[in-house]
């Protein structure tokens, strides 16, 4: 026998085929509620962690952990001369700078991938639009 084919000589039936006519619908996921989940993911840890309240010594109160851990970036950047951890700061801070696009209001916008040649150099554009 073959692979694929049961005792009987029969191919096994696979997706849709395989189910009963009521269990498939067209157009139906056969997975409607998705994958399972497979647990907690980083991010919601990392949240969670950075909520969390972390007491300061000597009865000056308490601050969240994310806040405990920009206040150390910002002690990195000054008492360590850390350019890191200040562009860091200052990228939170601030924002990573933006490039505006400017067009005609709701044209499409169009992109232009050129194809690197073997010497690193852009290949020239044909010119046919596209």
């Amino acid at each position: 026998m073959g692979a694929g084919n049961s005792k009987k000589g029969k191919p096994k039936p696979r997706g849709r085929a395989g189910g009963t006519p009521a269990s498939w619908k067209k157009g139906q996921s056969g997975n409607p509620k998705g994958r399972p989940r497979q647990g907690t993911s980083a991010l919601e840890i990392a949240r969670r962690i950075g909520d969390e309240k972390l007491k300061l010594g000597q009865g000056r109160g308490e601050v969240t952990m994310i806040d405990a851990l920009i206040r150390k970036l910002y002690q990195l950047a000054i008492d360590r001369d850390d350019m890191a951890a200040a562009r860091l700061v200052l990228s939170y801070r601030d924002g990573h700078p933006v490039t505006p696009i400017s067009g005609v209001e709701d044209a499409p916008l169009r992109f232009v991938l050129e194809k690197i040649g073997d010497h690193g150099v852009a290949a020239a554009d044909s010119g046919n639009g596209r």
